[in-house]
């Protein structure tokens, strides 16, 4: 299922056709009532590189459940995108990371507009490794053969980034 296709207050998915109020309101979900986007969500994500190697965690969750991925998730309320990134670090990794630069903005796919996926550059600082909340497990990996299967959407462009950089040195 592309991203966009569930719910992401409670990971229902989405129907085409999602009840609305009226014409003016954005459809809602039918398991918990959140409004749905319907343009470009915020996303984030870490990019930790050690020796040459990315962490990484396999999703517990749809969409892409099973697939490896960079940390990351969706911005919540009040919260910028920096201390997004941090926190979903720390909840899929249980590692504590110091942001570096933006590495970029990625979009993603998906029916109803997708995400756009703000990576920073981001480096260890403190914690133990091990997957938690929406991962299943975590780990690092050559940047050159990422495990399989590996996500789709904005994921396969930040880790061609990244390769292309260390060509480039």
């Amino acid at each position: 299922m592309r991203p966009g296709s569930f719910c992401q207050r409670c990971g229902a998915e989405i129907e085409s056709g999602a009840p609305r109020a009226s014409r003016l309101e954005p459809p809602r979900c039918g398991r918990c009532g959140e409004h749905l986007p319907v343009g470009p969500v915020p996303a984030v994500g870490v990019a930790v590189l050690r020796s040459g190697r990315i962490l990484l965690v396999r999703r517990r969750y749809a969409p892409m459940q099973g697939s490896w991925a960079l940390p990351g998730g969706f911005l919540e309320v009040g919260e910028t995108p920096a201390e997004a990134a941090v926190r979903e670090a720390r909840e899929e990794t249980g590692l504590t990371v110091k942001l570096g630069a933006l590495l970029g903005g990625f979009h993603g796919g998906g029916s109803r507009g997708g995400v756009i996926f703000l990576c920073y550059r981001a480096v260890v600082q403190g914690g133990r490794l091990e997957a938690g909340d929406d991962a299943t497990d975590a780990g690092f990996f050559s940047l050159e053969e990422p495990p399989r299967p590996f996500a789709r959407g904005p994921h396969p462009h930040v880790l061609a980034r990244l390769r292309a950089e260390r060509r480039d040195r």
